[in-house]
């Protein structure tokens, strides 16, 4: 389950899609059309809470970065969670002692 929420990281998505294709007209219409939505996503939820206004620039960094930590967890056994490291057991289960 946790390896299909890569469909939460559209921006990456479409930009493979449309380097594999070769950049494709209707790759880069998708991935133009992502990268729209994605400002105006992050401009309305800025607007909503109140927060300064997010520069559109780094918006497709944050999504790299977050994208890289997501394929990176994919390779690591430890987890970092509230002051202690944890080991990943098999199965993906941590165990239920300390470390």
């Amino acid at each position: 389950g946790f390896a299909c929420t890569v469909v939460t990281h559209p921006l990456i998505v479409g930009g493979l899609a449309a380097i594999i294709s070769g950049f494709a007209t209707s790759a880069v219409a998708m991935l133009t059309c992502t990268l729209v939505c994605r400002i105006a996503t992050a401009r309305l939820i800025d607007r909503q809470l109140g927060l300064p206004v997010s520069a559109p620039w780094m918006l497709p960094l944050r999504d790299v970065l977050s994208f890289w930590v997501f394929a990176v967890s994919f390779f690591r056994r430890t987890v970092a969670w509230r002051g202690q490291r944890l080991r990943v057991g098999a199965g993906g289960y941590l165990p239920t002692g300390r470390p």
